[in-house]
């Protein structure tokens, strides 16, 4: 807070500063950063809108392929396929049966993700059904297969 009745600050108020020295000013134009060169009005535009649009656009295709990427397999319920006999087509029931699901551990990927492994076991059953009068044929196979499921991280 200045006082108007202060007599330094009304000496101060008179003082002038004193003038820079001819050496002091030619270093100081010396220093003084030349104008910059204009750019076009195209490359204003392409740097300033196109180039950051095409960067986020690519960003955001890269994370749906590699969210819609599925690294489940899992079995069908229930298929009817015709079958082949004879010459005539029979009908064939393929059946899945899930029989375990079991966790084996978790591993680090080479993304720095951490995985989930799973070891999964299922039977397929197909019946071919030949007709009234005769029996059905049923060939069972048993399926196993280890799933890595990746774990999200919050």
């Amino acid at each position: 807070m200045s006082d108007p009745q202060d007599p330094v600050e009304a000496l101060l108020m008179r003082m002038k500063p004193a003038p820079m020295s001819n050496d002091l000013m030619a270093r100081l134009t010396a220093a003084r950063p030349t104008a910059a060169p204009k750019r076009s009005r195209a490359w204003h535009i392409l740097s300033r809108w196109v180039l950051p649009a095409s960067a986020a656009a690519c960003a955001a295709l890269i994370t749906v392929k590699v969210l819609d990427f599925s690294h489940e397999k899992k079995p069908a319920a229930v298929a009817i396929s015709p079958a082949k006999a004879a010459g005539k087509s029979l009908p064939v029931i393929v059946q899945d049966h899930m029989l375990q699901a079991r966790e084996m551990g978790v591993m680090v990927g080479p993304n720095r993700q951490p995985y989930k492994v799973m070891e999964y076991q299922w039977t397929e059953a197909e019946t071919i059904v030949s007709g009234p009068n005769v029996p059905s044929v049923r060939l069972e196979t048993t399926h196993r297969q280890i799933v890595p499921e990746e774990l999200e991280i919050y």
